[in-house]
């Protein structure tokens, strides 16, 4: 078809069927900050390193270093996956995978845990799980005395 004639489709048109527009509301886990910036996490299922030092299976997602999985009580924990350890939880998905595409940058995390022997690296992650959360600082730490 040639000329003004072609109309494009409507987003209705667009869908396959069964597939309803979703409507959103701009909740704090629907704002752009807490989206995931690589959409590659894959279902996957991974060990983790309990407090006594077992192992035990979990399932969830991961992507690069990070896996994240869903406990009873409705908390998502970070788990790095190459040492097994977990790392934090947040109380929503979207949070805990934009933080791990966050932290991600901030040291390499292939082989150990940095994290377990890097107080700033503690510091920095921390930091940025506030960020995310919105969370308030609950303790100031002043360097040189005074404050």
């Amino acid at each position: 078809m040639t000329g003004g004639s072609e109309r494009s489709p409507s987003e209705n048109e667009k869908r396959r069927p069964g597939q309803e527009a979703a409507n959103l509301e701009n909740t704090d886990s629907n704002r752009s900050e807490y989206k995931s910036q690589d959409p590659k996490w894959e279902p996957v299922f991974f060990r983790v390193t309990l407090k006594n030092g077992s192992r035990a299976c979990r399932s969830g997602s991961s992507w690069r270093s990070w896996a994240i999985h869903r406990r009873s009580d409705g908390w998502y924990v970070v788990t790095h996956l190459p040492t097994g350890c977990r790392l934090t939880e947040f109380g929503g998905l979207a949070v805990a995978r934009r933080w791990c595409e966050t932290i991600d940058s901030f040291a390499d995390w292939s082989g150990g845990n940095p994290a377990a022997y890097d107080a700033a690296l503690v510091a920095l992650m921390h930091r940025e799980a506030l960020r995310l959360t919105g969370a308030r600082q609950d303790l100031l730490v002043v360097v040189g005395g005074a404050a």
